[in-house]
């Protein structure tokens, strides 16, 4: 297999001494990857995406998460599969990188600063964040998961980097974020089925 784009699953099967579990094939897998996993997926759920991504052999790998969505994507994260197969299967394109992100604290309210790849023209990035977040160890709570409520904050300039301020409400829960890129760029022709513009979005997820 040269490449790979899973959506909505393979990460979160992981029942001891199966051998069809999740966890299990991760760990063969050596191919470039991309994973479309909906932040709210009761299915392939986004707190098992951290681990799946350190399982797998490949390194060549990114993820697209739409918030608020639950087994499905729309448009401007569909398309990270298309893009995907033009760089590994026709050499056509060249995916964005992962922006590179750090959480800070400034008067006990957490900083989040993002620096997303600047290869392609950046249309909007966004930050979702939620305390609303599965804490490891503990059974899933599959209504919460589908129902989860991811707050957005709009980051600001600050030299090469754009910062935010997650304001939270308690700090007895765990704060779950996630940067997502919107990125658009020229392409000479649409993605079949998927975009109709010649100018073409795309989301990036970074991972924390």
């Amino acid at each position: 297999m040269r490449a790979a784009a899973p959506s909505c699953g393979g990460i979160s099967d992981r029942q001891e001494d199966n051998l069809l579990s999740d966890d299990v094939y991760l760990k063969k897998i050596s191919c470039p990857i991309m994973f479309l996993s909906p932040a709210n997926d009761f299915h392939g759920r986004i707190n098992d995406l951290q681990t799946a991504v350190t399982e797998i052999k490949s390194k060549a790998w990114r993820a697209t998460c739409s918030a608020h969505h639950n087994h499905q994507d729309t448009a401007v994260y569909e398309v990270a599969t298309q893009i995907w197969f033009d760089q590994y299967l026709k050499g056509t394109f060249v995916c964005p990188q992962t922006p590179q992100t750090e959480l800070s604290l400034s008067n006990g309210i957490p900083v989040f600063t993002v620096r997303p790849d600047s290869s392609k023209n950046i249309r909007s990035v966004d930050i979702y964040y939620t305390q609303q977040g599965q804490v490891d160890g503990l059974k899933d709570n599959r209504e919460n998961t589908k129902a989860r409520f991811w707050h957005r904050a709009t980051p600001g300039e600050s030299g090469q980097a754009l910062v935010a301020e997650l304001p939270i409400h308690s700090l007895d829960k765990p704060l779950w974020f996630m940067p997502t890129s919107s990125m658009r760029w020229m392409n000479q022709s649409p993605v079949p089925g998927i975009i109709t513009e010649r100018i073409q979005p795309i989301s990036l997820t970074s991972l924390r």
